[in-house]
C-alpha cells in the first residue's frame, strides 16, 4: 500500500515536469506500477482488519463506505479539474501530487496486520497455490472469469467521454462525468441496503451486470442527447454490485491467497482490456465512438455467461447469499 501511493506520488511529479515523451511516459509505469501494488493488497487489508477485531461479517458496510468516500473524491476532482486545468494544467498535476502526498504520509501510518502464521515468500509457490484454488473451487473459477471479463468495463468507461462530446456540448462532458462519480458515491453508500433488497450477492451483481449492459447498448441504438442519460444510469447499481463482488471473493479466497488471487484476476483483467481497448479503439477510430462502445458490450457479455453461471450454480447447491 505504501510502495503503490509512493509511486503514485512520483508519477504525479513527472507528469507535472512533463517537459519531454519519455518523462511522461515513465510516469505512466509509475503509475502502472502503484496499480500492481494496490492491486489486492487494499481489500485484503480492510478484510484481515476487520476479522482481527471479528467484524469480518460487516466487510459489506465498510468496503461501500470506504469506495463511497473514494467516488466523492472523484465527483468533486470532476468538477474542479476542467476549472483548474483551464487556468493552469500544470497546477491541476501539483494540486494531485499534494493530495496523493496525503494518501502516502495516511499509509505509512495505518497498523501493519499481524501474519496468524509464517508463510513462505516464494512467488512461484504463491502462484501455484492460487492456480490451484482457483481450479478446485467452482465458485471463486466463475468468480475470477467474470472478474477478468469485467475488465471490458474499464474500456467503456473509456469511450464515454468521447460518447458525451459527440452530443453534448464540450462544456458538459465535465458536469456528465461528475454525474457519474455522484451516482456512483451515493451508490456505494447504500451498498449493503441495496444488496439485501436484491435478494443477496450474486443477485445484485447479475441484475447490474445486465441493467448497465442494456444501459450501453441503449445509448448506442439511440445516438442522441439522452445517450449519456443511460450509460450514467449504468452506475446506479454498480456500487452494490462491485461491494457484494468483493464480499463473494472474500468468501471464497483462503487466507494464504486472499491477495494473490485477487491480484492474478486484476492481471487477467488489464490484459483483456488491453486486447479490447486496442480493438475497440482502432474501430471507434475508423467510424465513430458509438461504434467503439458497441464493441466493447460484445466483449462485455462473457462476464455476464459466467456470472449467470456462477448464479445457477450458487442456487443449484442452495449456497445463494
Amino acid at each position: 500500500m505504501v510502495m503503490g501511493s509512493l509511486c503514485m506520488c512520483l508519477g504525479y511529479i513527472l507528469y507535472a515536469l512533463g517537459f519531454n515523451f519519455w518523462i511522461l511516459a515513465l510516469g505512466a509505469i509509475l503509475h502502472g506500477m502503484a496499480r500492481a501494488f494496490f492491486s489486492g493488497n487494499n481489500n485484503a487489508y480492510l478484510y484481515n482488519s476487520l476479522e482481527k477485531d471479528s467484524h469480518e461479517k460487516e466487510y459489506q458496510n465498510y468496503y461501500g463506505k470506504i469506495s463511497s468516500f473514494l467516488s466523492a473524491s472523484c465527483f468533486v476532482a470532476a468538477l474542479l479539474s476542467g476549472i483548474i486545468a483551464g487556468w493552469s494544467f500544470r497546477l491541476m498535476i501539483w494540486l494531485s501530487f499534494i493530495f496523493q502526498l496525503t494518501s502516502l504520509i495516511v499509509a505509512m501510518m495505518l497498523p501493519e496486520v499481524l501474519v496468524k502464521k509464517p508463510e513462505t515468500t516464494n512467488i512461484f509457490s504463491h502462484l501455484k497455490d492460487a492456480v490451484s484454488e482457483i481450479k478446485k473451487n467452482i465458485n471463486l473459477r466463475y468468480l475470477s472469469l467474470s472478474g477478468v471479463f469485467i475488465g471490458v468495463g474499464d474500456a467503456a468507461y473509456e469511450f464515454h467521454a468521447a460518447v458525451f462530446g459527440a452530443v453534448w456540448p464540450l462544456w458538459a462532458i465535465g458536469i456528465a462525468r461528475a454525474l457519474q462519480e455522484l451516482t456512483l458515491t451515493v451508490s456505494y453508500y447504500f451498498s449493503e441496503k441495496v444488496i439485501k433488497k436484491l435478494g443477496g450477492a450474486i443477485n445484485t451483481c447479475v441484475f447490474q451486470n445486465i441493467f448497465s449492459w442494456v444501459g450501453s447498448i441503449l445509448a448506442v441504438v439511440t445516438r442522441s442527447v439522452i445517450s449519456p442519460l443511460f450509460i450514467i444510469s449504468g452506475f446506479v447499481f454498480l456500487g452494490p454490485s462491485d461491494t457484494a463482488s468483493q464480499s463473494l471473493y472474500q468468501k471464497e479466497f483462503t487466507e494464504r491467497q486472499r491477495a494473490t488471487i485477487a491480484s492474478l484476476n486484476s492481471l487477467g483483467a488489464s490484459i483483456y482490456f488491453t486486447f479490447v481497448m486496442t480493438i475497440a479503439g482502432f474501430i471507434a477510430n475508423k467510424y465513430n465512438p458509438f461504434i467503439g462502445l458497441l464493441i466493447t458490450q460484445i466483449f462485455y457479455l462473457p462476464a455476464i455467461y459466467y456470472r449467470l453461471k456462477l448464479f445457477s450454480h450458487m442456487r443449484k447447491n442452495k449456497v445463494l447469499c
